[in-house]
This record gives C-alpha cells, structure tokens and sequence, in this order.
C-alpha cells in the first residue's frame, strides 16, 4: 500500500505543469488573503467597537452596586462609543485628521461628562449641562476645523518643560531636539501632514520619538552596551531614512504603509498555514 501511494505521489508532482498550477495558486492565496482580511478590517471594526462597548454599557447601566474597577471601565466604555459614534456619524475616515481630532480633544470632553454621569456632579467641579455645551461647541467647531491650524499652534507655541517631559529629552540636549521638531512641524505644514493616523504622519510622529532616543544613546556612545549599540545603529539608519524622505519631499498625507512582498507572502503562511497543511495532505 505505502508503495503505490508513493508511486501516485511520485506520479503528481513529477508533472511540471502541476507544479507550476500549485505555486501559482499558492501564490494568489498567499497575497490576496491578507490583503482583503486588511480591508475587512477597515470596514468593519467601527462598528464592532460600536457594539462591543455598547454591550458592555448595557451590562452596567442598570446596576447601583459598581465597585471602582466597574465604574473605571464603565466611563472608558461609554467614551469610546460617543467617540466612535460621532466619527461614524461624520463619515469620517478612522485615519484622518478629523477623526483625530475627535478621538484626542472631543475625547477629553466626553471622559469628562461620562466620569460625571457614572461618580455624580462633583467628580469634576462642572455641571453636566456646562459640559455638554463644551462638546456641542467643539463638534460645530469641526465644520470649519482647518487641521493645519493644530500643527501651527504648537510650532507657535512651544513649552520647554513640556517638550522636555513629552520627548523625555534633557537639558542639555533640548536645543538639538528642538531644531529637529521644528523642523518637522514645519515639514507638515509644508506639505500638509496634519496630526492624523495615516502612515506619512505617523512616520514623523515615529520620527520624533525614535530621534530623541537616539540622542540620548548618542551622548554616551562610547560606553554603550553590545544591545544598546545594535539600537543606537538601528535609530541611526532609521533616521537617516526619514530626513531623507523629508528633504526630497516623500512623506504626503497621501503616504500609505505597504507591506513589500515577502512580509504579504509570509503573512499568508502565518494566517492559513493549517489551510495549506491540510491541502497538501489531500493531495
């Protein structure tokens, strides 16, 4: 018996063309997958975050007995669902600087209002009517909302100590760092790369976390551990990256992540390999 199925299998994969027939279809399966899992993703997860806090909500909205954990989790849940049903009601794209803008200053408001609604009037020193009017003012205040005018506010604006704290950079690094964040800021501007969740803002976000980093290594690079020399290189070579698309003007709001071929084909193994084990048993 062992013979003839090692003659038949023999016999199949001996066939050039069904070698060729099998790597193509592995290749398709491989690519496409991902990538349409990718968009199901991006269409569906709003409203999945929708219910899912909406369920957890209606679990807690009828009880008197919350402890602190409960009643924790009850403001973020509520938080989340007002910020997740105000970017669907906009139709706005969950990447997008609007939709930011909602999920970081919109947000402040809402955990306000919820955190009064769940431990009463006194947890903040406001009324819930006041702070109902602020969220009503700021949500009419995104039908003229320009996004630039944040990046301009903060260029214009700039604290030392909070900059400081935010970037967690010292003293004595400070001027380095803040030639590099002016620049950015200005960049954006530039190029018109508001604060958004889009892969060209997102990179000098990165940019700006990973260079301070790097400065801090760099001050003590002679003494630099064998790991923290690997980093220190790695921050290097991924600075060097982004101010060379910055100077030759790549990142644009329009700026997507891609994924090169080997990581969508890997990907594809990662997520379907009991699917491709079970098909080449078949055969």
């Amino acid at each position: 018996m062992s013979k003839l199925i090692k003659y038949e299998l023999y016999k199949i994969f001996h066939k050039k063309v069904f070698i060729v027939y099998l790597l193509f279809l592995f290749a398709i399966f491989a690519i496409l997958v991902p990538l349409v899992m990718k968009i199901g993703e991006r269409t569906v997860d709003k409203d999945l975050l929708i219910q899912e806090h909406e369920t957890i909500i209606n679990s807690f909205k009828d009880r008197t007995d919350l402890n602190e954990d409960e009643k924790s989790s009850y403001v973020f849940s509520l938080t989340v669902y007002d910020v997740e049903t105000l970017i669907k009601e906009k139709n706005y794209n969950r990447d997008d600087a609007y939709a930011k803008y909602v999920d970081t200053e919109i947000r402040d408001l809402y955990t306000t209002r919820n955190t009064i609604k769940v431990y009463g009037s006194n947890a903040y020193g406001i009324t819930l009517e006041e702070i109902n009017q602020k969220i009503e003012e700021e949500i009419k205040k995104l039908d003229t909302y320009n996004p630039l005018d944040k990046v301009r506010e903060k260029l214009n604006n700039i604290d030392k100590d909070e900059l400081m704290a935010s970037y967690n950079v010292s003293n004595d690094l400070y001027d380095q760092f803040l030639e590099v964040y002016k620049k950015v800021l200005t960049y954006r501007i530039e190029m018109n790369v508001p604060f958004s969740y889009k892969a060209g803002s997102q990179t000098l976000d990165n940019y700006l976390d990973r260079y301070s980093e790097y400065l801090l290594l760099d001050k003590k690079k002679d003494i630099l551990t064998t790991d923290q020399k690997e980093t220190y290189k790695e921050l290097l070579s991924y600075s060097k990256v982004v101010e060379y698309m910055m100077d030759n003007k790549k990142l644009t709001d329009e700026s997507e992540g891609k994924q090169n071929f080997a990581e969508i084909f890997v990907d594809g193994i990662r997520e379907f390999n009991f699917f491709i084990i079970l098909g080449l048993l078949l055969i």
